[in-house]
């Protein structure tokens, strides 16, 4: 029974080390990319602030569920992300000229 026990346990920390180390070589490649280890801590936290440009959102929420070109000439898009039923969306990020200018939520965050 022990034995069974420390394997297990065992098997748990290897499973916790791993992930851990994913997440760690994730964090190095975008601080690498983005020369920022605020900007990297951020994206990691898939966070949505001001003024973050698009890759940054699409490495921090990935690629949205839908695509709204409200003014092209104006590069004025909303980007969808989590859907909650036909037609709705938990968040909407309005982007212009490819940098976030507003976030909306909608329903409980997660």
């Amino acid at each position: 029974m022990i034995q069974t026990l420390s394997a297990l346990l065992l098997i748990y920390l290897c499973w916790i080390a791993g992930r851990w180390a994913v997440a760690e070589i994730r964090r190095l490649r975008l601080i690498r990319k983005y020369t920022d280890d605020d900007i990297a801590d951020r994206i990691m936290l898939r966070c949505v602030w001001l003024g973050q440009t698009e890759q940054q959102l699409f490495d921090s929420l990935g690629k949205p569920l839908r695509v709204v070109c409200v003014n092209a000439g104006s590069g004025h898009m909303i980007y969808s992300y989590d859907e909650l039923g036909t037609g709705r969306y938990r968040m909407n990020v309005r982007l212009v000229n490819r940098r976030v200018v507003s976030c909306e939520h909608h329903g409980s965050v997660r």
